[in-house]
């Protein structure tokens, strides 16, 4: 009776009637084949599943710390279709990140695509709102406010009108993912208290800084200047603005200007840590934002790829950057000491945050990549 109990969590689990049909005709009704683990069990599939199908109905755990599969005791890619009579190995890792997102294209039976989507949900919804929420507060500590004052529903719902998304949760959650800086939710929720004392001190400090001409007021509110790498400042006109290379902000990010002593205002993203790293470093920031989120001017991005350590890993993905930026400035590439898997570190030529976002999503889908994240250099 385990097949009418399986699918009536299937239809619990799906979003229509549609998908619980579909669903049916996938896993029931669809050929099956029939592989063995290490041990000789078998276990039974649909035809054309792969490793990861497998991994999932061995156990979601090993699923989720999946990092590579033997078939007949070769190593084989995560997107090889099993056959009647293999005999079927899942390597783990206990650092592993978790599945890929792309995973959800390459399974076939729906109990690893709904444990797969089920992890990208609690993943999604629980660390990352509970860490944005606690990056926001730890925004208050450090600028000496009382963040129950700001953070109550009067406040948020004035900073959520501002914004695309629609409830708390969902803002704490962006603040979480890095979408957008604990620092500037901060800046919004207490812009009326502080503006008059932040303007005062922006002003002063950058006439300080302006060599041959005066710090132009355009009106009361707001002082704007337009820069040629494509940035606005708020405070003062005819000041040298320069990339902070610490971070390597491109149009798209976050950012926020940072008054140095004697080299103008360096333009920095609003989460890099540099930047918090200077003493009384928040008396010394401009209100920046880009002028045109979409520059024809090329910026550096860097980014950091861990997968499995195969043969043509690198030279895959390779080919993606090719295809998409025609300046690589630097590539490395390392094992771990297991040999099992790879770090290459790359740099690159890129316009906005937009195609950093692209060039990263085309090479999360290369075969056995892990994971890739943004780096500072």
């Amino acid at each position: 009776m385990n097949w009418i109990k399986e699918m009536m969590e299937l239809q619990d689990q799906a979003d229509d009637a549609k998908e619980f049909v579909d669903t049916v005709k996938e896993n029931y009704l669809a050929e099956e084949i029939y592989v063995f683990t290490p041990d000789g069990a078998v276990r039974s599939l649909p035809k054309d599943s792969g490793p990861i199908d497998f991994a999932y109905e061995i156990h979601t755990k090993v699923g989720e710390k999946a990092t590579g599969a033997k078939v007949n005791g070769r190593m084989v890619p995560l997107t090889t279709k099993l056959k009647t009579g293999d005999q079927v190995e899942i390597i783990t890792n206990p650092n592993s990140f978790g599945p890929s997102r792309d995973w959800l294209n390459m399974v076939k039976t729906s109990k690893a695509r709904n444990k797969i989507r089920q992890f990208f949900k609690n993943q999604d919804k629980e660390l990352s709102v509970n860490k944005g929420r606690e990056m926001l507060i730890a925004q208050f500590q450090e600028n000496g406010y009382v963040a129950n004052k700001f953070m109550d529903k009067r406040h948020m719902d004035q900073v959520l009108q501002k914004t695309s998304y629609k409830t708390e949760e969902s803002l704490f959650a962006a603040i979480g993912f890095g979408e957008i800086g604990a620092i500037t939710v901060f800046n919004r929720l207490t812009e009326k208290e502080r503006r008059e004392e932040e303007r005062a001190k922006a002003k002063a400090e950058a006439e300080e800084l302006v060599k041959g001409g005066e710090v132009k007021v355009e009106n009361k509110e707001t002082l704007k200047v337009k820069h040629e790498g494509g940035v606005v400042i708020e405070g003062a006109s005819g000041l040298l603005v320069r990339i902070a290379k610490c971070c390597n902000p491109v149009p798209g990010d976050d950012i926020v200007g940072y008054i140095t002593k004697g080299r103008g205002v360096a333009i920095h993203r609003v989460d890099c840590m540099n930047l918090r790293a200077q003493e009384n470093y928040e008396q010394r920031l401009l209100d920046v934002e880009w002028e045109d989120q979409y520059s024809s001017k090329e910026y550096t991005a860097h980014i950091d790829i861990y997968g499995l350590n195969r043969t043509g890993l690198l030279n895959d993905v390779l080919q993606v950057l090719s295809n998409t930026t025609k300046n690589i400035s630097t590539v490395n590439a390392q094992p771990t000491k297991d040999m099992k898997f790879a770090n290459i570190h790359v740099s690159f030529g890129i316009s906005n945050l937009s195609m950093l976002t692209t060039v990263v999503d085309k090479i999360k889908s290369v075969p056995e990549v892990y994971s890739v994240k943004r780096t500072n250099g």
